[in-house]
């Protein structure tokens, strides 16, 4: 057998690393929290966050005007409530108003603002987790607006919900809608796949990444085509060890320097200047240490923030900053108002958040920020409003608040 490249198996461990953390017990103990108890994966939507503890049990807290919380009620709660899921639960993504989980027998369930329905239809809600009518089984999941994709075991792609955007992959080129999963069509085994508002992206496990769908501002490199049904090359023939993308723009992290490109009307691409005009030419993102991973807000398409994580867990973000998500106060330089066409504020270039605190993984909604610490305890800044940050936050902000999770 011919030996991996370094890169490559570094990219395959990184890709199972949620799925040992929930296995095994990790160092430390922070204020005597059982090691069950402990968060081990978060997501986050426009307005909820999520967790899953080592248990695999769920826990969802913020607002939940379409059930995105998945615990039986509409009722919005800064505190945390345990998902009413019929399994235990292995992965997690959220967006806008919904969440999806992969279950420890390979099921995806879905709850709030979903985009299936078992039996057919279109977009529905529940307040609990539904399964998605599949006969395969998956490990990971990432929903997007309209559409959700997961991966299967062998890294193989499936897609379901509307097709409006050719966000499917499918080669079908819709508009229509499907609730149960259809194959993206390519040779590619990806380690992660991402579902945003207008496209889907993933990261082939060779470190080539790979998007499908609307191509309007260049996230899949520098075609001219405004659309793709099938996926293609996306990042410049660059490899990365960690990739995200949002609908508009994406950043991939190759040789522990960030890389983005696509749209920068908030500075989501780390430089200068600020620009309606999409760049699809990946560049690296001055003024940060080596980085191991990336992450990106994908709840809005016109614009939004990303962070970085150091080897060390150390935190850096830029991007839009309106109720300090990008870890600066909104009035402290070096924020500016920027954007084409509206005001936001936002940090165009890498600032430290939560500074005095070192994470494990990073989960962005779209005006706030959530990380497990080394600890393994909750910290998130940013909007609180909605209660996203947890019931300790009050009006939110740049600074880190602890948010706890029940016991179990």
């Amino acid at each position: 057998m011919i030996p991996l490249p370094s890169s490559v198996r570094r990219l395959r461990v990184a890709s199972i690393l949620p799925l040992l953390a929930l296995a095994a017990a990790c160092d430390g103990d922070p204020g005597g929290v059982e090691p069950e108890d402990r968060p081990v994966a978060l997501a986050a939507g426009t307005a909820h966050s999520c967790a899953l503890t080592q248990s695999r049990a769920a826990y969802c807290w913020g607002s939940n005007d379409r059930g995105q919380l998945g615990n039986g009620t509409g009722a919005s709660s800064a505190d945390p409530v345990r998902v009413d899921a019929p399994e235990r639960l292995t992965d997690i993504s959220a967006s806008w108003r919904q969440t999806c989980a992969v279950g420890a027998s390979g099921a995806v369930y879905c709850w709030g603002s979903i985009v299936h329905v078992q039996g057919g239809g279109e977009f529905t809600a529940s307040s609990t987790p539904s399964r998605v009518e599949a006969a395969l089984r998956f490990t990971r999941v990432s929903v997007g607006l309209s559409h959700a994709c997961a991966l299967t075991a062998s890294g193989k792609a499936h897609c379901w919900g509307y097709d409006n955007n050719l966000a499917l992959g499918d080669g079908a080129g819709g508009p229509f809608f499907t609730a149960t999963p259809v194959a993206v069509v390519t040779d590619a085994r990806f380690a992660s796949v991402r579902a945003t508002g207008l496209n889907s992206c993933g990261l082939a496990d060779t470190g080539s990444a790979y998007c499908w769908g609307d191509a309007s501002f260049r996230v899949f490199g520098g075609g001219t085509r405004s659309s793709e049904t099938l996926p293609v090359a996306a990042g410049g023939g660059m490899r990365f060890t960690s990739f995200d993308a949002s609908a508009t723009w994406a950043c991939g992290v190759s040789g522990g320097d960030v890389h983005c490109w696509g749209l920068n009307r908030a500075g989501e691409l780390g430089r200068t200047p600020i620009s309606p005009v999409p760049d699809p030419q990946p560049r690296a993102v001055a003024g940060l240490p080596d980085v191991e991973t990336v992450f990106t807000a994908r709840q809005n398409s016109i614009t939004g923030h990303v962070c970085a994580l150091t080897a060390a867990g150390e935190a850096f973000c830029w991007g839009q900053n309106q109720a300090g998500e990008a870890g600066i106060d909104p009035g402290a330089a070096p924020t500016q108002v920027c954007a084409s066409g509206f005001e936001t504020t936002c940090v165009p270039r890498p600032v430290p958040a939560a500074a005095a605190l070192r994470f494990r993984t990073l989960a962005l909604g779209q005006t706030h920020t959530c990380g497990i610490t080394r600890e393994h305890e909750i910290h998130c800044w940013g909007r609180a409003a909605e209660g996203q940050l947890g019931p300790a936050a009050g009006a939110g902000g740049a600074t880190p608040v602890r948010m706890e999770l029940p016991e179990s």
